[in-house]
């Protein structure tokens, strides 16, 4: 007979879990709006601790439709084994009469949530990354650009700052109004349009909402150069209209890559870590 003991894990190493369904805005058209949270067992067990972790905010590429939480959820638990809290926004969805801005309000809501809630879920609020893929890459690049705009605000929380500190945009739309009659998005672009906006695919494109003279976060751009769905060449002429007014702007090329789908790998999740923790440095 073979024996043998094993030390317990006193404070959880390495063991995290998802908080689903938290609802984070209620000021809004229709139902509730939920997040869900990767957090380490310390928080989600209410133990106590004093330590608080950057925050990712994920918004999943939906074609601003309803997005499914589930699909970078594993990839995303990585990053927060890395030490961070990683929340996963659902927003309104526009075939659901939502037109633009909705699902960029209901986005600064929840970050606005988050620091509301900082204490409750050891989140570090002066530490905010958003990260976004395809139509979530519109919204956090238009985060970056907007914080605290007023014009997108909802009442909640509104003591509280929707900035990010740094944005990563993945294979994200920069320009609608360039993709506008490309066949995928002729309907969800009719559903996005408001006419209490004048020029809306403009106000929801960041390639027009650039400014000189403004303290923008670090932006990193990345894209697959065989992206079939949101052109390529939406990523350099977004860098450059960044880089012309004086921004930190970095681009990655996903060489061979299409949208989504092969664009993945341990590389791009490290290029990911990198460009965050050059400009967030965790604090073991």
């Amino acid at each position: 007979m073979l024996k043998s003991q094993l030390p317990m894990n006193e404070h959880y190493a390495g063991l995290y879990s998802v908080m689903q369904n938290i609802p984070y805005c209620h000021d809004s058209k229709g139902p509730e709006q939920t997040l869900d949270l990767i957090v380490p067992w310390q928080v989600s067990l209410e133990d106590p601790t004093d330590k608080t972790y950057p925050l990712i905010v994920f918004v999943q590429g939906s074609g601003w439709q309803l997005a499914d939480n589930g699909f970078e959820v594993v990839q995303l638990a990585e990053m927060a084994k890395k030490g961070y809290i990683v929340a996963m926004v659902r927003h309104r969805n526009a075939f659901k009469n939502n037109p633009f801005p909705d699902y960029l309000m209901d986005v600064k809501c929840a970050i606005r949530f988050l620091r509301a809630n900082a204490k409750k879920y050891c989140i570090n609020p002066e530490q905010v990354i958003g990260l976004g893929t395809s139509s979530g890459g519109n919204a956090v690049q238009l985060v970056g650009l907007t914080a605290d705009d007023p014009q997108y605000e909802t009442s909640d929380y509104s003591d509280f700052s929707d900035k990010v500190d740094v944005v990563i945009s993945c294979f994200g739309v920069s320009n609608v109004v360039a993709i506008k009659d490309q066949a995928e998005f002729v309907e969800v672009t009719q559903k996005l349009e408001n006419s209490r906006y004048s020029n809306t695919l403009e106000q929801m494109s960041p390639f027009f909402q650039v400014r000189p003279g403004r303290n923008y976060p670090p932006f990193l751009l990345m894209h697959g150069s065989e992206d079939t769905l949101v052109p390529y060449n939406q990523m350099p002429e977004m860098a450059l209209r960044l880089d012309s007014d004086g921004y930190e702007v970095e681009t990655v090329t996903v060489v061979g890559a299409d949208h989504e789908s092969n664009f993945w790998s341990q590389q791009v999740w490290d290029k990911i870590l990198n460009f965050i923790t050059t400009h967030l440095p965790v604090k073991q």
